[in-house]
């Protein structure tokens, strides 16, 4: 907890509480509450300190998998397996699915509004596979306008976009469109899964920053269900949602602006004050401050707890 004592003639004292907990869309915000008491400790008023409203951060994510003849049957089917299994991890989120299969053609599998109304599961099972070659760059073109930029799919144009690849194969068409840096400027963030025998320096180039981290490598399809649980953190951390900040962020404050002083007649609330934990359990800091000036002079106890 913080206290603030006035030591004007009215006598003020404000005690916070440095735990207001508040859900929104699967994300925790942890806030303070504020109340202020009068010279016979009654309370007269109470406030929040920099309070989290409550916002929500849509993600519109496109399956871009390849159909083409270097893949055997079980290998196109491990593949839809996958998909439908990441979606199964990630139902209760906010981000929403569509899948495109492409080779040298490419067909949209299913698009938001089917990832919404629940036919993208059976849609996506009974997809046949195209057999031919490895269009990589119209494929991605072919996804920013038919999908992630198409209102008609289903697509929030104010979402964060993202795209995950797979591929067995290098591309066998140049980038004549431009498609790559048109996603570099809409923030499109790209995931990469090269699988067999493929150049991974030509793959990286499909990726978005950080490359080398947003590339995965496995020697075969059967690898996918390996790749499952990092390519669930990478898309949580996208969300930004609660289950990705207490498993893969080791520090998470459990308040914010929950300190006050009283300067020159005015309360002031405070940031919190970040105490690390080598092992992961609740750590508290203690500790107060006295500042004397001209007629002024105010005092603060904080009690702030880290929570991994």
């Amino acid at each position: 907890m913080s206290s603030a004592v006035s030591s004007d003639a009215v006598g003020r004292l404000t005690s916070c509480s440095p735990y207001l907990p508040h859900e929104c869309d699967g994300n925790s915000y942890l806030n303070g509450v504020c109340y202020q008491f009068n010279s016979r400790l009654q309370a007269v008023s109470n406030f929040t300190a920099a309070y989290q409203e409550c916002t929500k951060r849509e993600v519109n994510l496109v399956f871009l998998f390849d159909g083409s003849s270097s893949m055997k049957p079980h290998e196109f089917k491990l593949n839809k397996e996958f998909i439908k299994h990441v979606m199964s991890k990630l139902s209760n989120s906010s981000i929403k699915f569509a899948a495109v299969q492409f080779s040298t053609t490419f067909t949209t599998v299913f698009d938001f509004n089917d990832y919404q109304d629940g036919s993208a599961e059976h849609k996506l099972m009974q997809e046949k596979r195209i057999k031919t070659l490895t269009n990589t760059h119209g494929a991605i073109n072919y996804v920013l306008k038919n999908l992630l930029n198409n209102v008609s799919s289903g697509a929030d144009l104010s979402a964060q976009k993202a795209l995950v690849i797979i591929t067995d194969g290098d591309p066998s068409d140049n980038d004549e469109e431009n498609v790559l840096n048109r996603c570099n400027e809409q923030n499109i963030l790209r995931f990469i899964i090269g699988v067999g025998h493929v150049d991974l320096n030509t793959l990286r180039e499909l990726a978005s920053e950080p490359r080398i981290n947003n590339t995965f490598y496995i020697q075969d399809y059967s690898g996918l269900k390996g790749l499952l649980d990092n390519l669930q953190i990478k898309i949580y951390n996208i969300e930004r949602s609660k289950d990705a900040h207490s498993i893969y962020r080791p520090k998470e404050l459990s308040q914010s602006g929950f300190s006050v002083l009283y300067h020159k007649g005015s309360l002031v609330p405070t940031g919190p004050v970040t105490v690390p934990d080598r092992y992961g359990s609740s750590q508290y800091a203690l500790y107060s401050s006295i500042v004397e000036g001209n007629q002024d002079r105010w005092e603060t106890l904080n009690l702030l707890s880290c929570l991994r």
